[in-house]
């Protein structure tokens, strides 16, 4: 029985071909290398949110300059071979939305914080829900 490889089981995979590659892969350079080396087939989806993990995780990097329209991921260990602005070194929160929870969540726990504090924060909450 060929049982499906998750995603700790894909970055244990994924993670020895970005060692091995201090220019990085997008995940097109890594579907086709994950079926020769392995023998595992996976699509973008799965191949693009291992490595939005592992970048998580600061395993890796990514190079802000794109490839065939995607962004090379680069091993940890090559971080000092770019400079800061090659690089993106923490993900960006995908979650607008985690953002004003955490402060309506600071406002009405924190001592001592400002009296307008609440209302910044629901008027900041209200942006957002007319950006939708």
């Amino acid at each position: 029985m060929n049982k499906k490889k998750t995603t700790v089981d894909l970055q244990n995979y994924i993670l020895p071909l970005l060692e091995d590659a201090p220019q990085g892969l997008t995940w097109k350079d890594i579907q086709p290398m994950l079926y020769e080396k392995y023998g595992i087939r996976r699509h973008h989806g799965s191949i693009s949110g291992c490595l939005s993990k592992m970048h998580k995780l600061l395993d890796v990097f990514y190079v802000n300059m794109k490839r065939e329209n995607c962004y090379p991921y680069v091993h940890a260990k090559y971080r000092t071979n770019y400079n800061e602005s090659q690089r993106t070194d923490f993900p960006k929160r995908a979650n607008k939305w985690r953002d004003v929870a955490d402060l309506l969540y600071f406002v009405m726990t924190a001592d001592n914080i400002p009296a307008n504090a609440w209302d910044n924060a629901l008027a900041e909450y209200r942006k957002l829900s007319d950006d939708r």
